[in-house]
């Protein structure tokens, strides 16, 4: 059985949407017939978790991780599968990491996602630029040795000289389930956005337009996330907005208590600033969620694992108007009752994970 090295600096949180990538991606491997070594961090250690069971290895702090690692690797690895390192100074002693794998076999083919691309501006000021630069630096040192880049977003043929594939985001159809089984009637017409909190988000656009909502219809919109410092921002403009009993802020939830909130939704909204980051291109995770889940959507960037006639998908601008709230809610009245389950099925054609990553190893590409 060939062997894989996932690796990344991610810390395991359940209720992180980038933890349950990882999750999916781990799974998607397995299925493809792969033995899988997961890495990432979880309370200041460096966890292996593989076939056998999961080994923990405390750090000195979270960004010697990679360090840790390459002192640990002592088995042959077929395919190492990276989720680019980013952040602060996780990039320092990547290079590390990867000496030790062709060290231990010069045959192993390497493969690096970049989850968003192009990136220079999804982190901001002064560390957001030292973070990159460092990555930069850090990757003349194992660039040679990568024979592929995965990237999400809109790029070119090759990235950093290195011949690059664009992939979409997927879901994993086992864990998340269709929650609706029809289209809710009932007022008040709720929105519900999910995420770890980004200025890209734009969810200030969305309670700018309920604070001007002018309309017959009683609005409500649950935020949920906790993510610094963009929470303590949309909290002060929903306080400046006289807008709190509209506006409610849950906090973090876990799975189960999105799944029971969601059922009292009618509209989910995943990004609304993309173009703020400078790159309207993206492939969410939050949208291949909410089609998995029979949820209909709001977005602004631009999505091409998308189709024109996917119903379920309501687009607005990708500047800083107003989210036309009316026109949102005409156009759910007229989604079929069923909608749910033709979502449901769309996810299921489209947005397995097993489906998006068999093309990137070539003795599974042609297996199905």
């Amino acid at each position: 059985m060939n062997k894989v090295l996932f690796v990344t600096h991610v810390n395991k949180d359940p209720s992180s949407g980038v933890w349950k990538k990882v999750l999916a991606q781990r799974d998607a491997f397995k299925q493809l017939g792969f033995s899988v070594d997961l890495v990432y961090e979880n309370h200041n250690s460096l966890i292996i978790d593989s076939e056998s069971g999961k080994a923990a290895y405390p750090l000195r702090h979270r960004y010697f991780i990679f360090y840790t690692l390459s002192k640990l690797i002592t088995v042959s690895y077929d395919f190492i599968y990276i989720r680019k390192p980013h952040g602060g100074l996780y990039p320092l002693f990547f290079s590390m990491v990867i000496s030790k794998v062709k060290k231990t076999n010069p045959l192993s083919n390497i493969v690096m996602e970049i989850p968003t691309y192009p990136y220079n501006k999804e982190h901001t000021g002064w560390k957001g630029y030292l973070s990159n630069l460092l990555y930069k630096l850090s990757l003349l040192f194992y660039r040679k040795h990568i024979e592929e880049i995965l990237y999400i977003g809109e790029g070119p043929d090759k990235i950093y000289n290195i011949k690059a594939r664009k992939i979409s985001n997927g879901v994993n159809l086992e864990r998340v389930k269709c929650i609706m089984a029809e289209k809710k009637k009932s007022e008040p017409f709720i929105f519900a956005g999910i995420a770890n909190l980004m200025f890209w988000h734009g969810y200030d656009r969305l309670i700018n337009s309920i604070s001007n909502y002018k309309g017959q219809h009683a609005i409500k919109c649950y935020i949920v996330g906790d993510s610094e410092p963009e929470l303590t921002r949309l909290k002060a403009l929903v306080q400046e907005l006289n807008v709190s009993d509209r506006v409610i802020f849950t906090g973090r939830l876990i799975e189960q208590q999105i799944q029971e909130l969601l059922k009292s939704v009618n509209v989910c909204v995943d990004a609304l600033g993309r173009h703020r980051s400078g790159n309207n291109f993206n492939s969410s995770i939050k949208s291949k969620e909410y089609t998995a889940m029979g949820m209909p959507f709001i977005k602004s960037h631009i999505d091409d694992s998308f189709l024109d006639d996917d119903f379920f998908v309501f687009q607005v601008d990708a500047n800083e108007n107003e989210i036309p709230i009316d026109e949102i809610i005409e156009w759910y009245k007229s989604l079929p009752d069923d909608f749910p389950l033709r979502a449901r099925l769309a996810a299921e054609e489209r947005f397995s994970w097993e489906e998006i990553l068999r093309p990137i190893f070539p003795y599974v590409r042609d297996q199905k």
